[in-house]
Parts: structure tokens; sequence; C-alpha cells
């Protein structure tokens, strides 16, 4: 929300950081966004890879609220068809294909990167 993200530039954002099922995480964003696509007729799909771990650390509430907000986004500006997420652990290569003038992520190192595609279909891998 707009006082997190003033908190953020000002370099007061207080962190929630500990262990949290990384998993379940993205469940719930689906169980979350799924009644809004139901009514709108559109498909959601969650795909978790197999090398994407179980449990993470870090702040379960902020990732839940960002994925939240993309997956909305998603869902609200998608007409028809369907949307996708996706979550992996990041590779080098992929990274490399998502340097953008605004977001160039450095060498993957067990980090997880947002990197979000929209087209005829919404994306969201991490």
């Amino acid at each position: 929300d707009v006082l997190d993200l003033s908190r953020l530039e000002d370099g007061s954002l207080e962190l929630e950081i500990g262990p949290f099922n990384l998993h379940s995480v993205f469940r719930e964003v689906i169980n979350l966004i799924k009644p809004i696509a139901t009514v709108k007729q559109l498909s959601v799909s969650l795909t978790l890879a197999p090398d994407l771990p179980l449990c993470a650390v870090g702040d379960e509430k902020r990732l839940m609220q960002t994925l939240l907000n993309v997956a909305g986004n998603a869902v609200k500006f998608t007409k028809e068809g369907y949307v996708s997420v996706t979550a992996s652990v990041a590779k080098s290569d992929l990274l490399k294909d998502a340097c953008g003038p605004e977001f160039c992520p450095v060498s993957s190192d067990g980090h997880f990167y947002l990197r979000v595609q929209v087209g005829w279909f919404s994306v969201l891998s991490l």
C-alpha cells in the first residue's frame, strides 16, 4: 500500500523476517483470486516447479501482498482466457532475458526474482 511504499522509500520499512511455507503462499494467492476470475470466466492455474523449495525465509506478509497485487492485476486486466502463475527458482539465463531499463537482476544466488509478462495471457514467474 501507499504507506508501505513511503516507508520503503525513506528506509523505515521494517520487514518481518522468518521461515514460512513458500508453496502455501502461492496456493493462498490462487485461492484469493479464483472467485474474481470465476466471475470473469477466466481459468486460473498454478505451477510450482520441482526445484522450488517448500520453505523460505523472508517477509511472508510482504511476499503475499506483492504476489496478490500482481496476480490480482492479471485477473483484473485479462478480458478472456486464463491467468497462469508459475513459480520456480530463477536461472541465470532467464534473468538475462528479464533485464530491462528498470529491472536488471544480478545472477541467481538462490534469491527469488519477480518477473511478469503480459501478452494475450498473463504470466507471473518467480
